[in-house]
């Protein structure tokens, strides 16, 4: 097992990314200008990869989901941004 970490970028409707079917998101932070979430995984598995999904919001952005599943929070230029997986999740109406 090992940490991998993926970029993310702020993509209306979410990023997929292709991460095997067991890892963890562990947590997101900022390296340099870059937002990276960081995933454990075991490297055997990146053959096994599913996309998932995962979205940035801004504080009091609405989040059209029942329960996703946060990863973390970043602070970007003054800002604060939640990420959540959003994997399988379907929107509220």
């Amino acid at each position: 097992m090992t940490v991998y970490k993926f970029d993310l970028t702020f993509e209306r409707g979410g990023i997929y990314l292709n991460i095997p079917v067991g890892a963890k998101p562990l947590s997101v932070g900022m390296q340099g200008i870059i937002l990276r979430l960081w995933v454990f995984l075991d490297p055997d598995d990146l053959g096994n990869c599913v996309p998932r999904r995962f979205e940035v919001f801004g504080t009091r952005d609405p989040i059209p989901y029942l329960n996703p599943t946060f990863i973390g929070t970043v602070f970007i230029e003054g800002y604060f941004f939640h990420v959540f997986e959003t994997s399988n999740l379907k929107e509220i109406a």
